[in-house]
């Protein structure tokens, strides 16, 4: 089958600050200053090392180079590199702001045309017996759930699993049931295996924000299931009992469960899971970007053991609000009568006002149940052909969302704020006949992430490819070419490019937890990200000025030595790291300001006359104790070695019980209590931040090497073990899962492992961090590639240019999703709305993948959730950190540092200055880093850096126009002036009532403001004559607000008029006032949803007859659950809890579907029986009242 791809070329996430102007000699040859001095000396080289014997050795050329053929290497080496600088010199590229660029030379040494593409294993090495690992057998209750997989790679010797997969949670399931822990978000969909019949159940979502947290909610009771069921057909049943297997909340109804909902792992990509069902031959591929659903059925029917028949089915708990639309035609749903379905069915559901549409893969009989009692299913009892073989030809069916906002029913929903300025929504245009259009092309299970890097070009080629199937093998289609395969692409995807994908000139979007996710075709996405710039030095050298200052540094810090227990090995491996990687940054400015002063720049030459550089001596001690330290923990005889995990494939730290007062581990191996507690260093024994932890080490080996090639030869599978944990790109590789953290779909890593399940998925809090991971791998391979042709060991540099490949990719894609995720820019992406308004704050502390928090695992000061994002400080960071970005954040991050004791003895204030200097200070940051005290580059969070490299890096940053300070601070430092206000289309004249939230509300097919927008745009409508139209004469009843000939009546009130603010009785009254607070609450008080909450006024004429807004109540009205005494205090001291009244909630209700309350929100108290059952408030219920009988608290980790 021909296929077709949509290309969409990416510029690079460096924008144009990818260029080097390293020396050539540095570059070249490793180790060497410009004058020729070498620091690989007796000292600082071992003498006579031949290597390890390792795959990749050259044993012809053994481990010396004599230096006749040492010179001749450089020569060729500078030859090579001189033509690579005249071939991709770019001196057309500029700066931020304007200033010059000098051009790009070769990345590395070209001395033959390689391709990389990740398909070949870095290495065939096995850890145990051909490294000398010891392998280590973890406890049962944390071994991966060997049930779940039954295909031939996983049942042979090679045993390994994802770990930090986007669908870990899938690979989870502890007993082999299912629960709603269980749970994925595949944007748009959240899925899980928890319905009320086996298959994939699928919710649509609401996206909420408070000021610091974006969240994505759903509601249980909405779900649909694709799956198969049990036919019920012609039994007597009650009217209380349902047509499903099971019960709304997983357990067993009032029918005996016949069916369960387990499953087994069919396969896995890197994009794409596939599952399998145990009682019924249906498998389903879960890929990232579906706007369909689909199940692929190898046969019809089956029974149960008493002979019930068992049928491809579609549920709801919620019954159909109207009749369905059967090929274009209503039908009336009739449980005792089949009717015939050619290709699609069309499905209203109440309550949540939710539009499905269904696809069949050829004509089918179904039967249709639909009440309020028992729900909706909609099940096939047979293919209009009468056929029964489905082995080769299955039947295949597809669910799609179709609109979220059908009939106006459901306020939530009908409230959609606009993310992209010129996007339609769901169910909006043509969006329908897309869907219908393109039905007949899915994701495979073979959907797969690859790259190619072509070292004679300075493009990386990303490539996404679906392995389209097509549902109707015999559909008669003109185009066969896969063309039409649509998924949905996310704004890292289609950043800056020229022109978005667009279906008949409009572009179509939805609502994720990270932008507007819009539809594109083709059956593969070949993406061109540009190489980032990967070296030990900046763009650009120190300025002159600067380097008076960082010779003093240097005098104190390249005599930096670690502690001695970390040179024995005995700590964690994610603190060892950082002092690690701290020594190598030392040594790698150390080596470039003695070449600056070595050389002969006039700019540096008076400067240079003064100052004292480090020593040869100095250089070579430092060198020294960087091996030793390295070296211990790579060669197996740390005090906690690195073992292997044997049953997910991994190398995990044995880990240390440290004594305080012996500096020691109280434990030796095999006593590794890494894999018991996963709490311990940061929860290594449960792959939870390899990439931050390995990371680190990785760069320190990098500079190692440069320093050292023959330790560099001798210890390179050692090595390797590192990178193979966390960026191994070969899924040929036995012994570790390929990229363990990588999203690929999403650009970022994911740092939690396996230790617990979270409702919110797979998270990751330092962005910084796992940027610098992967530049780390980037630079060991880069110097490994020159070590390698030194030695003219062509293996070896094979085995190097794949890592350096490698390390490239991750890099550039982690920076990518970094830039566009975690750091906020307002008004930028041509008003692309990355979060909602109400998230005011301009990083993410924490991203989960369905939530956004402005906090860390260990604060929420604003300064901690900002430094936990510039850390560490090496090459990579300027493209990291743009000007941009800086002048914007960096008001919010300095106040809270100055506000708040002890920010910069810790170490934070590294970043506020590092960032103060990005903005345009680099004098006033460099002048304010040396009066910092000593303890600030040894505290927890700076003992990572050093005095050097942070004056290091102020005094590189390129010069931009100055972020205006404010000095009427204590802390000198200033404030930033506002930034500008975000894009808004208008407020037709009328700021006082005509809110965003009436411009966002949907009218008809489109929002007040889609609407308004395209009368200016495409008529050329002045902003009064389109509000008057839309506002006073199309939609008066939801846009109404907005009409400029009302705006007289402004003065009056501009609340929403059925939802007016809440009287004091009824600001009192516990039953209303138990609703967790949005930026307006909105409270049903009257009608069979009394008591309900809401982030939008309630819709009157349903469920909800009155309503007000509950957060108009005073600040802190009456707390329910707290007794008070005659005097009106509380009768609880200051040191009692909430415990006896709302205690943690048991493991079963945190995992019940009832517990609906939002995990790290402002309504944690659960009442779980009483009339309020399954609500959440923001103070602990009062318990043993009719309102709620027992309540109990949601947090990350319920009791067992």
């Amino acid at each position: 089958m021909p296929s077709e791809t949509s290309r969409l070329l990416l510029p690079s996430p460096n924008l144009t600050d990818e260029v080097s102007t390293k020396s050539l000699l540095a570059d070249t040859e490793p180790g060497l200053g410009s004058n020729g001095t070498s620091f690989q000396n007796s000292a600082a080289r071992p003498q006579g090392s031949q290597g390890n014997g390792a795959w990749w050795a050259d044993e012809s050329q053994g481990g010396k180079t004599t230096k006749k053929c040492r010179r001749a290497v450089v020569a060729v080496l500078i030859f090579a590199t001189l033509i690579g600088a005249i071939g991709y010199a770019r001196s057309d590229k500029q700066q931020d702001e304007g200033s010059d660029v000098p051009p790009k030379h070769s990345l590395i040494p070209q001395t033959f045309h390689h391709v990389s593409t990740g398909a070949i294993p870095l290495s065939n090495k096995d850890p145990v017996h051909d490294l000398g690992l010891a392998a280590f057998k973890r406890p049962k209750d944390s071994r991966p759930p060997k049930f779940l997989f039954h295909d031939e790679k996983h049942s042979g010797k090679s045993r390994v699993f994802p770990t930090n997969s986007w669908y870990q949670n899938l690979l989870m399931t502890s007993d082999g049931e299912p629960s709603g822990l269980n749970r994925v978000y595949s944007i748009p969909y959240l899925i899980d295996m928890a319905g009320a019949i086996p298959g994939l159940q699928f919710f649509a979502n609401h996206i909420a924000a408070s000021t610091s947290i974006v969240q994505i909610y759903s509601m249980d009771e909405y779900g649909m299931v694709l799956g198969a069921g049990v036919d019920h057909h012609g039994e007597k049943r009650d009217k209380s009992s349902s047509h499903s297997d099971r019960s709304s909340d997983g357990s067993d109804s009032e029918i005996e469960k016949i069916l369960s909902n387990q499953y087994f792992v069919r396969n896995m990509s890197s994009l794409s899971v596939t599952l399998e069902w145990n009682d019924f031959p249906m498998h389903a591929s879960i890929a990232k970007g579906m706007p369909y659903v689909t199940m692929v059925y190898d046969a019809i029917e089956a029974k149960t053991k008493d002979g019930k028949h068992i049928r491809p089915t579609i549920n709801s708990i919620k019954s159909l609000a109207a009749d369905p639309i059967v090929d274009q035609h209503k039908i009336k749903c009739d449980d005792s009568k089949t009717f015939r379905v050619e290709r699609e069915v069309e499905m209203l559901i109440s309550e949540s006002d939710f539009s499905w549409l269904a696809f069949f893969s050829e004509p089918v009989n179904v039967r249709c149940v639909s009440s309020k009692e028992s729900g909706f299913s909609l099940q096939v009892v047979g293919t209009v052909d009468a056929r029964d073989d489905f082995k080769t030809k299955p039947l295949v069916v597809r669910v799609a969302w179709l609109k979220s906002c059908s009939t106006g029913g459901n306020p939530i929903y009908c409230h959609q704020e606009l993310m992209h300025p010129s996007a339609l929504m769901l169910g909006q245009g043509l969006y329908g006949d897309i869907l219908r259009n393109h039905s007949n092309y899915y994701p495979g299970p073979d959907a797969k992430f690859s790259y190619a890097v072509d070292e004679s070009k300075d493009k990386i080629a990303l490539t996404f490819d679906w392995d389209v199937q097509r549902m109707s093998p015999d559909h008669d289609d003109a185009d066969v070419s896969n063309s039409q395969l649509i998924t949905f692409a996310l704004p890292h995807h289609y950043d800056l490019f020229e022109t978005m994908p667009k279906f008949d000139s409009q572009i179509y979007c939805v609502h994720s937890m990270i932008g507007p996710a819009c539809l594109t075709r083709g059956a593969k996405w070949e993406i061109d990200e540009d190489v980032p710039d990967i070296g030990m030095r900046a763009i650009r050298p120190p300025a002159p000025w600067a380097m008076e200052s960082l010779a003093d540094s240097l005098k104190d810090d390249i005599q930096f030595t670690l502690p001695k227990y970390y040179k024995k090995g005995a700590g964690d491996t994610y603190f060892s790291g950082k002092r690690l990687a701290k020594l190598g940054r030392i040594l790698a400015i150390a080596e470039e300001t003695i070449e600056i002063c070595n050389g002969k720049n006039a700019l540096y030459s008076d400067v240079c006359n003064r100052i004292s550089l480090p020593s040869s001596k100095d250089m070579d001690n430092a060198v020294s104790e960087l091996r030793s330290a390295v070296e211990i923990w790579v060669n197996g005889s740390a005090i906690t070695p690195f073992v292997y995990d044997s049953e997910w494939g991994g190398l995990v730290s044995c880990g240390c019980d440290f004594d305080e007062s012996t500096r020691d581990c109280r434990n030796r191996f095999p006593d590794c209590p890494t894999f018991t507690d996963p709490g311990l260093d940061f929860g290594n024994g449960f792959y939870n931040d390899h990439h931050f932890h390995y990371g680190y080490m990785i760069y320190a080996a990098a500079i190692l090497s440069h320093f050292d090639h023959d330790w560099a030869r001798e210890h390179f599978e050692d090595v390797l073990l590192l990178i193979r944990d966390i960026a191994n790109p070969s899924d040929d590789d036995d012994y570790f899962p390929s990229w363990r953290q990588k999203d690929w779909y999403q650009g970022n890593s994911w740092a939690s492992g396996i230790a617990m399940l979270y409702l919110n998925g797979k998270n990751q809090e330092s962005s910084s961090e796992a940027v610098a991971a992967y530049e780390g791998v980037a630079l060991y391979g880069k110097v490994m590639i020159a070590v390698g042709e030194e030695a003219h060991d062509t293996k070896l540099t094979s085995a190097a240019r794949e890592v350096y490949a490698a390390g490239l990719v991750a890099t550039a894609t982690e920076l990518r999703s970094t830039k566009m995720y975690w750091h906020i820019i307002r008004g930028g992406n041509d008003n692309i709305k990355i979060y909602p308004q109400n998230y005011v704050e301009f990083a993410v502390g924490m991203l989960w993948q369905t939530m956004t928090q402005f906090q860390t695992w260990f604060g929420s000061a604003p300064y901690l959730a900002y430094g936990i994002q510039l850390m560490p400080i090496t090459a990579i960071s300027e493209a990291r950190d743009g000007a941009e970005w800086a002048k914007m954040m960096y008001h919010s991050l300095s106040d809270s540092c100055y506000d708040n004791e002890g920010c910069t003895e810790t170490g934070w204030g590294v970043g506020v200055q590092a960032i103060l200097a990005t903005a345009g200070h680099q004098k006033l940051a460099l002048n304010k880093t040396e009066m910092m005290p000593a303890e600030a580059f040894k505290g927890p969070a700076g003992d990572g850096h050093s005095l050097t490299n942070t004056l290091w890096y102020i005094a590189t940053r390129p010069a931009v126009t100055p972020l205006e300070l404010n000095r009427n601070r204590g802390n000198d430092l200033g404030d930033e002036p506002k930034p500008p206000s975000e894009f808004t289309l208008t407020d037709c004249g009328r700021p006082a009532s005509c809110t965003d939230f009436v411009l966002d509300t949907i009218a008809g097919l489109y929002s007040c403001r889609q609407r308004i927008q395209w009368l200016i745009w495409q008529e050329g409508k002045s902003e009064t004559e389109a509000c008057g139209q839309v506002a006073g004469i199309e939609n008066p009843h939801e846009c109404g607000a907005c009409d400029p000939a009302e705006a007289n009546d402004d003065s009056v009130t501009a609340e929403t008029p059925q939802c007016g603010a809440c009287t004091e009785s009824e600001c009192q009254n516990e039953l209303l006032n138990r609703c967790p607070r949005y930026l307006k609450t909105y409270v049903c008080t009257g009608g069979s949803s009394r008591g309900g909450c809401s982030s939008v006024p309630w819709d009157l004429h349903g469920q909800c007859s009155s309503c007000c807004e509950i957060s108009a109540c005073k600040e802190h009205p009456i707390a329910p659950s707290v007794d008070k005494d005659s005097s009106g205090h509380s009768s609880k001291s200051d040191e009692e809890d909430d415990s006896d009244s709302c205690p943690i909630c048991e493991k079963d209700i945190c995992q019940s579907k009832m517990n609906l309350c939002p995990i790290g929100g402002g309504a944690p108290y659960l009442c779980y029986e009483g009339e309020s059952k399954g609500g959440c408030a923001p103070e602990p219920w009062a318990v043993g009242t009719k309102q709620c009988d027992k309540c109990c608290k949601v947090v990350d980790e319920c009791k067992n």
